[in-house]
């Protein structure tokens, strides 16, 4: 069953705006990805006239204090990549080929993919990891 319209959106957006919140270097591309996102959605958005795109909201998480511990640090980029790969997953359905435009579909999720790239950079740096968790991962074919 394919996710209503909104909660998309909602989804992309939560995803997008949490890593603002994160004391984490990600690297400049990261953020320059983030633009991009919000644009290429915007630019989706138009494609079709959905009354209730116009009333989307800032899902913006507030600033995390982590005090400095790893652990808290870790999970949240580990929730992050979650989000991230879960929104991939989404919006490289079939469902969402079938809505979208194509072109800026397959734009923004590469820009998810690359997105995901970095914060599993990220996630080895905070954690010193060497390879990741199992769940932690991008998803094969997206």
């Amino acid at each position: 069953m394919a996710w209503p319209l909104t909660g998309l959106v909602a989804l992309a957006l939560l995803t997008i705006m949490a890593s603002c919140s994160l004391a984490c270097t990600l690297p400049l591309t990261y953020m320059q990805g983030n633009t991009t996102a919000w644009s290429l959605l915007g630019q989706m958005r138009r494609t079709f006239t959905f009354s209730c795109l116009k009333h989307r909201q800032d899902f913006g998480l507030a600033l995390l204090d982590f005090d400095g511990k790893q652990v808290q640090k870790a999970q949240a980029l580990s929730v992050l990549h979650e989000m991230t790969m879960q929104t991939l997953n989404l919006f490289s359905s079939q469902n969402s080929y079938a809505a979208w435009n194509q072109s800026l579909l397959r734009t923004f999720c590469a820009v998810l993919r690359d997105q995901m790239n970095d914060l599993k950079a990220c996630l080895t740096e905070e954690t010193g990891w060497k390879t990741l968790p199992c769940c932690i991962r991008t998803p094969e074919g997206l």
